[in-house]
This record gives structure tokens, C-alpha cells and sequence, in this order.
């Protein structure tokens, strides 16, 4: 009786083991198929078609860059740039106090130096930064390019 027993529970996990790896199959089958038809990450085909990215990557002169995608201008044009003030600090979630005087640091550097703006749509994890909405209502900023998955400002 308790061979039956222990041979049940040895089908039942046997069983459950090859459906857990069965899900994941499926799953990781799908995940592979689309990132090798579309690409992950800085490699993926939205990034490499970004108009953004080709405008950034054509500029010839030095001027100051500030986006809240500077990890995606660096990988993808080699340009440093510099990232937009954060309102939160986001490993801690405290309230960033200097985040008006950056923001007005920032105003003039692109005004003094000729420095552009550059707003991705596509990064929306970075939360603790502000808003292009709210950038454009506070900086004096000339539109310089819109397209889908962001803008250019002077």
C-alpha cells in the first residue's frame, strides 16, 4: 500500500515537472521568436529606427544634450549627454530640494551654450524625472523636431 502510495506521488511530480517545463517552453519559444525578429533593449528595432537617435547621431557640433535617455544616446550615437534633474531621488524616494535650482541651472546651460532638449516617449520608467508637459511649461523651449517616439528642443 504505501509503494503504491509513494509511486502515485512520484507520477503526480514526474507529471507536474514536465508541465512546468512544457509552460516555460512555450513562453521562452515565444519570447525568443520576437526578440530575434525585433530585438531587445538598445538593440531592438524601434530603437535602431528612431528618428530621434538618427537626428542625434547626425549633429556634427558639441553643444550640451540633456534627456532623460542618456544611457540610449550614449549606446546608440556614442554622444554624452547629460540627464534631465530628478524630482525623487528614486533609491530612496526623498524629495530632491535642489531640484528647482538644477532645473534652473539646466535652463541656462541650454540657453547660454546652445544646448538642446531630448525627450524620449518610450522611457517611461523614469518616473522621478519630469515630464515633458511639465518641461515645456516651465523652460522657455523651441520645438525643434516631433516625432513618434519623441522631441527635440531648443
Amino acid at each position: 500500500k504505501c509503494l503504491n502510495y509513494l509511486r502515485a506521488v512520484h507520477i503526480a511530480l514526474v507529471m507536474l515537472a514536465l508541465a512546468a517545463v512544457a509552460s516555460h517552453g512555450v513562453r521562452s519559444n515565444y519570447w525568443l521568436q520576437h526578440s530575434y525578429v525585433h530585438g531587445l533593449g538598445y538593440a531592438s528595432r524601434a530603437w535602431w529606427e528612431s528618428n530621434i537617435i538618427k537626428s542625434l547621431a547626425g549633429l556634427e557640433d558639441s553643444r550640451p544634450i540633456f534627456t532623460n535617455g542618456t544611457d540610449a544616446i550614449y549606446v546608440l550615437t556614442g554622444k554624452p549627454s547629460h540627464s534631465l534633474p530628478r524630482k525623487v531621488d528614486p533609491t530612496t524616494n526623498q524629495i530632491n530640494f535642489n531640484y528647482s535650482y538644477e532645473l534652473s541651472l539646466m535652463a541656462r546651460q541650454l540657453k547660454q551654450e546652445k544646448g538642446i532638449l531630448v525627450y524620449f516617449n518610450s522611457i517611461g520608467w523614469r518616473w522621478y524625472m519630469p515630464s515633458e508637459n511639465e518641461l515645456t511649461e516651465k523652460l522657455a523651449l523651441r520645438l525643434r523636431v516631433r516625432e513618434k517616439d519623441g522631441s527635440i528642443y531648443e
